[in-house]
């Protein structure tokens, strides 16, 4: 399986115009997610937003004891050129986490490791589910966005049967 986080990089001077309409003052990307079985190659095109979306980056991520599963930050922009990011504010490890459910997905980047998911535990803004599963992915680069990935796969919140107090006659 082929796990990419998509990152829509509008151009750097959308930041300073009213393009896109949606833009809120703090971000200039858009994330997303796509579970694939063929890896994206630079010059692939996505479309989003009423735009086709060319691939001019991507970030290769090594799993952990999983030899079949891959992951990757893809950058996507409307020429393909690379884009430009301002540099991370500090210098502690960049972690993401992704909670991907049967519905919906969600990510995380906590501050420090021991905040990464753990197995059975809740997946936050996705109520009812817990995570069931995880695969950890780290960068092979130095210049990755991200030092370590967690993707967690999620499942229905098992709720415990009340126990039944068995009375003898």
């Amino acid at each position: 399986m082929n796990i990419a986080q998509l990152v829509f990089c509008w151009p750097r001077e959308a930041k300073y115009s009213c393009e896109p309409e949606t833009y809120e003052g703090w971000a200039i990307e858009h994330h997303s997610l796509e579970l694939g079985t063929t890896p994206l190659r630079v010059g692939d095109i996505r479309h989003w937003e009423d735009l086709d979306w060319k691939v001019a980056k991507i970030e290769a991520y090594a799993a952990q004891g999983d030899t079949h599963s891959r992951f990757s930050v893809v950058m996507l922009t409307l020429d393909g050129a690379e884009p430009q990011h301002d540099p991370w504010d500090d210098d502690d490890p960049q972690l993401m986490s992704i909670y991907i459910s049967g519905e919906d997905f969600v990510f995380g980047w906590p501050e420090h490791s021991e905040f990464l998911p753990k197995l059975g535990g809740s997946a936050p803004q996705l109520d009812g589910w817990e995570v069931a599963s995880l695969q950890d992915f780290e960068g092979l680069h130095v210049t990755n966005s991200y030092t370590r990935v967690r993707v967690c796969w999620c499942a229905p919140t098992r709720v415990s049967e009340p126990a039944v107090a068995m009375a003898s006659a």
